[in-house]
C-alpha cells in the first residue's frame, strides 16, 4: 500500500494505492470519501493497481478555498502517479466526475465504470433534491454522525446501501461528511 498527498492549486489531495497492474481508479460520492471503496480496493489490487483518493473537502483531502475542477484534480493525480490511460469508476457526484473526465480526456480513459451517477447539468428530480436540503438540516443541527445514521436509515437511500449487518459497519468506518466551505 502506498498513500500521499498531490498538491494542487489551494491545497492538496489525498490518495491511496494498492496493488500492480492495470490501472484502476476509484471516486466517491458526496458525504463519502476514499475509504467507502476498502472492499473494492482489497479485492481488485490482487490483478490491477488501484487508487482511492479524497476530493476536495472531503476526507483528508483539503478543503476548497479558491475555484477548482474536480476532473482537472483527477487529471493530476493521473498524471503525479505517471498513469497514461485509466479505468475509472464512480458513484454518484463520483459518477459525475468520471463522465466529465472522460468527456475532457477520453484518451486517457480505458473503461468507464458508473453507479447511481449525478450527470454534470443536470437537475436533480425534487424528492431527491428535497432529501439532499433534509440532509443538509441534519448535518447542521445534529452533527456529522447523526446525519450519516439519518442518511444511511432513510428509506428513499435503500437502494445505494448494502444489506443491513454492512451499514453499520460503513457509518462507522467509511462516511464523513464534507468539510465545511
Amino acid at each position: 500500500m502506498n498513500e500521499g498527498y498531490i498538491e494542487v492549486m489551494g491545497g492538496v489531495i489525498f490518495y491511496k494505492s494498492y496493488g500492480e497492474g492495470d490501472p484502476i481508479v476509484f471516486i466517491h460520492g458526496n458525504y463519502n470519501d476514499h475509504r467507502i471503496w476498502e472492499e473494492q480496493l482489497g479485492a481488485f489490487s490482487a490483478n490491477n493497481y488501484v487508487i482511492g483518493y479524497d476530493l476536495r473537502g472531503y476526507g483528508q483531502s483539503d478543503t476548497p478555498r479558491i475555484s477548482f475542477s474536480n476532473v482537472e484534480d483527477l487529471k493530476l493525480l493521473i498524471d503525479a502517479l505517471g498513469l497514461s490511460k485509466v479505468t475509472l469508476v464512480g458513484s454518484s457526484m463520483g459518477g459525475s466526475v468520471a463522465i466529465d473526465f472522460s468527456l475532457a480526456y477520453r484518451e486517457r480513459v480505458h473503461r468507464l465504470i458508473l453507479a447511481a451517477p449525478s450527470i454534470s447539468g443536470r437537475n436533480y428530480p425534487v424528492s431527491m433534491l428535497w432529501q439532499g436540503i433534509k440532509q443538509h438540516f441534519q448535518v447542521r443541527l445534529n452533527g456529522c454522525g447523526k446525519a450519516i445514521e439519518t442518511f444511511i436509515t432513510n428509506p428513499f437511500w435503500q437502494y445505494y446501501f448494502p444489506a443491513s449487518k454492512k451499514r453499520k459497519r460503513l457509518a462507522k468506518n467509511s462516511c464523513q461528511c464534507p468539510k465545511p466551505r
